[in-house]
């Protein structure tokens, strides 16, 4: 009989398992370790795993080869990669292989606590999309516009003339533990790629720092969204839109978004 775990960490560094085990174990979810990607495939073959965290570089086979092979062998578990290399590049080809997060290192404990409360929400709604199709149902949460793009999971871009808006997905807010307050940046601040542009407190007060899809210059901020937060996880993809922005370098950064009707 199969062993059911919360949590499978993947890193040839022990101390950085036991890093964020112990950050895990605060949280009470059930720990599985794995030091290379051969074990952590046996691992996942032989027990139920909720959620993967598992490092990038890593020798023999690194992280992104683990990602496929868990694909290949048809194993459904999310999966969220990190690593000491933060590059647009590195950060793009986690989510293109279908990672649910990109984690940079070093992190520290609430950046870590977000980052795993948000896959574990994320693996929990996936377990349920997936009985309800079994039973006929694929309403469990909105999928972002065919229309629209995303650098990840958690947000969107919507190509308009002469600009550009920006906003959350519902999976996204779906992960989250009811959002109590958010943070925006204001007009004429510039927005980057892959870097923080919304802050969400949720109802335990975690902070969840949300990253943008794209770089550019602020031109203006749903006032709406500032005088409602519930518009924002009634609506996130038409009116709960964030920010209007002029992009920066569109024709550089397009190619590392994808289209939403990948969903």
């Amino acid at each position: 009989m199969n062993k059911k775990f919360d949590i499978l960490i993947v890193d040839d560094e022990e101390i950085v398992i036991e890093s964020i085990k112990k950050i895990c174990l605060y949280k009470n979810y059930s720990i599985s370790t794995a030091t290379n990607s051969f074990d952590a495939i046996k691992i996942l073959e032989e027990n139920d795993i909720k959620l993967v965290v598992t490092d990038i570089m890593m020798p023999e086979m690194n992280g992104f080869e683990l990602l496929i092979e868990i694909i290949k062998k048809n194993i459904s578990v999310p999966v969220i990669l990190t690593s000491g290399n933060s590059s647009l590049e590195m950060i793009s080809k986690a989510f293109m292989l279908g990672a649910i997060d990109f984690l940079p290192k070093p992190f520290n404990f609430d950046e870590l606590e977000s980052f795993i409360s948000r896959g574990m929400m994320i693996s929990n709604l996936f377990i349920r999309k997936n009985e309800n199709r079994e039973a006929g149902s694929n309403l469990y949460y909105v999928t972002c516009p065919s229309n629209y793009k995303k650098f990840g999971r958690g947000n969107w871009v919507k190509f308009e003339e002469g600009f550009v808006k920006v906003g959350v997905s519902d999976l996204l807010l779906k992960s989250i533990n009811s959002v109590n307050q958010i943070i925006l940046k204001d007009v004429n601040n510039q927005l980057s790629i892959g870097e923080s542009f919304l802050k969400i407190i949720d109802s335990n007060e975690m902070i969840h720092e949300i990253i943008s899809p794209i770089s550019g210059n602020i031109i203006e901020v749903n006032q709406n969204i500032v005088e409602s937060i519930s518009l924002l996880e009634k609506d996130p993809y038409f009116e709960g839109w964030l920010y209007k922005v002029t992009p920066s370098d569109i024709f550089y950064e397009e190619k590392y978004l994808i289209s939403c009707s990948s969903d």
